[in-house]
C-alpha cells in the first residue's frame, strides 16, 4: 500500500520536509484541515506554531484512525506545554546512537519503548489519549536530517517501522491463537463497534443495539463479549483494544464509529 504523508503547509519549506519528499509522497495540508490518515511534524514546530494551531493538531490526533508522528529535531521543546499528555513524556538532551545514527535527545517516560539504544535510552514511543483515540508517535532519532544523505536507506527503513500501523497497533504480547478460532461474525463486529463508539457495553449493550443497528444479538451478548475479550479485541472494562481498533479500520467501520461517538457526546476519533 502506498503511503501518503500529510505535512503542514505553513512549514512545508523546512529542510526535514524536503528530505521527506525524497522518501515518500507527501500532501501539504493546512493544520486546521488535516484529513484522516498520517501527519508527520518535526517536534520543533510545536515551538513555532500558534497556540490554536497546536490545539487543532492535538484534536486531530485524538480522532480514531489518525497517526501523528513527531520527529526530531526537538531543541528546547517541552511536550507538556503543548500536548496535555495523559502520561509523562519529556525530551532530555543526551547524546546517544541508534543503528549508526547519532542522536542528541532521548525520551524520559514510563511508556514501553518502541526503540531503545544499547545504553537503555528510550528513542521512540507511541501513546494514545484513550483507547478510542488516534496514535501519537515520538522519536528523537533524526531520520530527516539532511546531513544523513549517506544513511538515507537506513532512515527510510526506520521511518517505515514507525509508519507501520500493524507493528504499532497490534499488542506485542502474544495472543492465544486458539482463543478465537471461529469466524468473526457480524454480531461480533456490532459489539466491537459499539464498544469503540463509547457505549458502555457492560450495562447498555442491548439498548444500544436496538437504537443503532438492526442485527439481532438477543441472548448472545455475554458470549459475544467473552469471545472478543479472549481474542484481545476488548479489554476487561469492555473497551475496544488496539487489536479491536485495527479490525474495525480494516473492515471499513471508521465513519460509523465516529458518528456514534458524536451522537454519544464522546470525544471524536
Amino acid at each position: 500500500m502506498k503511503v501518503v504523508l500529510q505535512i503542514l503547509t505553513e512549514f512545508a519549506q523546512r529542510t526535514e520536509y524536503r528530505v521527506l519528499r525524497e522518501l515518500y509522497e507527501v500532501k501539504p495540508a493546512d493544520i486546521n484541515a488535516l484529513q484522516p490518515g498520517i501527519c508527520l511534524v518535526p517536534g520543533i514546530i510545536l515551538n513555532k506554531a500558534k497556540k490554536e494551531q497546536v490545539a487543532a493538531l492535538v484534536q486531530w490526533a485524538k480522532e480514531w484512525g489518525n497517526h501523528l508522528m513527531l520527529t526530531a529535531p526537538w531543541w528546547q521543546v517541552k511536550l507538556a506545554d503543548y500536548l496535555d499528555l495523559p502520561t509523562e513524556i519529556r525530551i532530555a538532551e543526551k547524546k546517544d546512537e541508534y543503528k549508526g545514527i547519532n542522536v542528541a535527545h532521548v525520551l524520559i517516560t514510563k511508556l514501553t519503548p518502541f526503540w531503545q539504544s544499547k545504553n537503555g535510552d528510550i528513542l521512540a514511543v507511541s501513546m494514545r489519549y484513550n483507547s478510542g483515540s488516534g496514535l501519537i508517535t515520538f522519536t528523537t532519532v533524526p531520520l530527516l536530517d539532511y546531513k544523513l544523505t549517506a544513511k538515507r536507506n537506513i532512515c527510510k527503513s526506520l521511518l517505515d517501522e514507525l509508519l507501520s500501523r500493524e507493528d504499532i497497533l497490534i499488542p506485542k504480547e502474544p495472543l492465544n491463537n486458539n482463543a478465537f478460532s471461529q469466524e468473526l461474525t457480524q454480531q461480533h463486529l456490532v459489539v466491537l463497534m459499539l464498544a469503540a463508539g463509547g457505549v458502555d457495553i457492560q450495562n447498555e449493550l442491548a439498548e444500544a443495539v436496538r437504537q443503532y443497528v438492526t442485527v439481532n444479538i438477543t441472548g448472545k451478548e455475554n458470549g459475544l463479549k467473552q469471545d472478543l475479550l479472549r481474542a484481545g479485541m476488548l479489554d476487561a472494562a469492555g473497551m475496544a483494544t488496539d487489536k479491536g481498533v485495527k479490525i474495525l479500520v480494516e473492515r471499513g467501520y471508521r465513519s460509523f464509529v465516529r458518528e456514534l461517538r458524536k451522537q454519544g457526546d464522546v470525544d471524536a476519533w
